[in-house]
């Protein structure tokens, strides 16, 4: 069993402070005085009554500091260590230690400060040093599991330790929004008229033709299938290269309409053609496909509707007009490359013959001139 080699007691029942201590006396050289220092103490933390939940009792350790002894640290009933100074250092370096104040927490590492938190007033929290150079990482495996902030630049890596701008991400990120303006502001610093925000897609590898140097995709809910749950992409923007002997690239706008296997369609295609170095730029609408290049700066292949004016300051080349048989009160243009008008179930002479009469051009031999089916060419 257990063995009492001494017992100090405090048979006082009544205090609301009683404690026993283990003093120590260390004498002055100067005129030999002694100092009492109740260096360990043991004392009652609330009166002791006859019920067991008031049987508390801590364990007190002081020193004494210019002839003044203050405790240093007490260990509560409930086993917590408190302390009175804040500071728990490093016996063979002070200057690593834990440093806990009013409202602070300090974590020094050979006296550079590697962590504080500041309530109160501060309500901060700050990891590293506010001055000098100081590397801080966040580590949660290998390099690639990492937030890293390298203090001789000031940028901030994830998932790499050698970011090469204030922000580089190693890997995918995903953007959730909750507004419907300014979700991503590019804002300049510069003030100079040149400065201007850019964005730009680099592929790292070598080109080929048909490769896709970058996409912007444009999805929502599917308007005709509501409760589908997979994004409907309804436009987007691709940059390929179409011919990489050349660095020829082409860019294609793509839209949506419907809900079935052709709904998506590639409906602009931009790029540059010509020679080398001194090409001009050129679209394409409704091309086959995402490849195909414009043959002409404008070049539609379908139709083409202008309700106002369109000016050509050039040489027009017309293969067809209308159709000869069965578009009425338009221009055509015959199988033999004649331009005719045909107006109604009319089809006047060809233009630039000799009129018949008055300026008039009369019908095709064999045709029947209705009344008011005259075409005047001043």
């Amino acid at each position: 069993g257990n063995q009492v080699g001494a017992l100090l007691t405090n048979t006082r029942q009544a205090g609301t402070a009683d404690s026993v201590s283990l003093n120590f006396g260390l004498g002055r050289a100067a005129d030999g005085f002694i100092f009492n220092i109740p260096a360990i103490k043991f004392l009652k933390e609330q009166q002791w009554t006859g019920t067991d939940t008031t049987v508390d009792g801590a364990l007190v350790f002081s020193t004494i500091q210019n002839e003044t002894v203050s405790e240093r640290a007490r260990i509560t009933s409930t086993g917590h260590l408190q302390v009175s100074t804040g500071y728990f250092e490093l016996t063979s370096q002070p200057t690593t230690k834990l440093w806990l104040s009013t409202n602070q927490v300090q974590l020094y590492a050979g006296n550079l400060l590697v962590f504080g938190g500041y309530n109160a007033s501060n309500d901060a929290v700050v990891i590293g040093n506010e001055s000098g150079d100081v590397n801080v990482t966040l580590a949660g495996g290998a390099n690639d599991k990492v937030l890293y902030l390298e203090g001789s630049s000031g940028n901030v890596g994830i998932g790499t330790k050698t970011p090469g701008a204030k922000l580089e991400v190693a890997g995918n990120v995903i953007i959730e929004t909750t507004g419907v303006t300014d979700n991503l502001l590019l804002t300049s610093t510069d003030t100079s008229a040149s400065s201007a925000p850019d964005i730009v897609m680099y592929r790292n590898a070598a080109v080929a033709d048909s490769d896709t140097l970058g996409v912007v995709e444009y999805k929502g809910k599917n308007g005709m299938v509501p409760s589908s749950t997979t994004p409907l992409l309804y436009n987007a923007i691709y940059s390929r290269i179409a011919d990489a002997s050349n660095n020829q690239s082409i860019l294609t706008l793509s839209a949506n309409k419907g809900n079935g296997a052709g709904a998506f369609t590639h409906a602009v295609n931009i790029s540059a053609i010509g020679t080398n170095n001194s090409a001009t730029g050129a679209l394409l609408i409704n091309p086959a496909s995402d490849f195909q290049l414009p043959q002409y700066n404008l070049d539609v292949d379908g139709t083409a509707y202008v309700s106002g004016t369109m000016l050509i300051g050039g040489t027009t080349t017309l293969s067809t007009i209308a159709n000869a048989t069965i578009d009425t009160d338009k221009f055509l243009v015959s199988d033999s490359g004649v331009v005719k008008y045909r107006t109604g179930a009319q089809v006047l002479s060809d233009i630039g013959g000799a009129p018949a009469t008055g300026g008039s051009y009369l019908p095709l031999a064999g045709g029947t001139m209705t009344a008011g089916a005259v075409v005047t060419f001043l």
